[in-house]
């Protein structure tokens, strides 16, 4: 972002590099994610994972938009560059943990409602 900015650090420009990074590189991310945590941690074959994703994509992309913003703006307008992706990966941290825990909540209800 710094490079496509070069080092613009009015609102606008932070503004417009929130923009870009939730219409990118947030939902890619989220996909990827929850593809990977399908077929390798919880092992389902392909064609489950696909309709895992088209049905819970929506929720988790979402929630994301609840948090990401707000972190990418604190991250482009606030944290110095050294810093950033120091910040930017305390948040995934705290996101992925969120993601599991909400995935491996929704494997348990399944669980108890097939008893």
């Amino acid at each position: 972002m710094e490079w496509l900015f070069s080092g613009k650090k009015d609102f606008q420009s932070v503004l417009l590099k929130v923009l870009i990074d939730q219409l990118t590189y947030g939902p890619v991310c989220n996909i990827l994610f929850m593809s990977f945590a399908a077929l390798v941690l919880e092992g389902r074959p392909v064609a489950k994972v696909v309709s895992k994703i088209l049905s819970d994509y929506p929720g988790v992309q979402l929630n994301g938009w609840r948090l990401w913003p707000l972190a990418a703006l604190i991250n482009y307008r606030f944290v110095p560059l050294q810093f950033r992706v120091l910040f930017i990966n305390l948040v995934a941290l705290c996101w992925t943990t969120f993601l599991l825990l909400s995935s491996k909540r929704k494997q348990l209800v399944a669980i108890k409602a097939s008893e």
